[in-house]
């Protein structure tokens, strides 16, 4: 499977699907022609910070869903289609199983059950 630049929004990842690829082709999950093409795993260097911004927790959500609302990553449109694809970037094939929380809710959540950062 490959991705191209046309499934994702972000300039940053589009400018290196094209500076990374070695090939051209049709998109295995948007289905653009004749683009640069790149296996998805190559991009989970450029994952990773962000997925260490989620955790998993069973009252959570698909983590494709969290990070287009919190990032806006994705070009396609269909949900399937976007956790197929993080699927493949990450390597983890139960991914679209495990549901997400961001860090930073737990820490605030921890902040406004009564600690205070002021000093008494």
């Amino acid at each position: 499977m490959h991705c191209c630049p046309n499934c994702f929004s972000d300039s940053f990842l589009q400018d290196h699907i094209k500076a990374v690829s070695n090939k051209t082709g049709k998109c295995s999950f948007c289905k653009t022609d004749n683009i640069n093409l790149i296996s998805p795993g190559v991009l989970i260097d450029r994952f990773e910070p962000l997925l260490n911004l989620y955790e998993k927790n069973e009252d959570g959500r698909p983590l494709n869903k969290l990070l287009e609302e919190d990032w806006s990553i994705f070009r396609i449109q269909k949900h399937e289609i976007q956790q197929n694809l993080l699927q493949e970037i990450s390597g983890d094939t139960n991914l679209i199983k495990k549901k997400y929380l961001p860090v930073f809710s737990r820490e605030q959540k921890t902040l406004s059950n009564g600690k205070s950062l002021e000093k008494n």
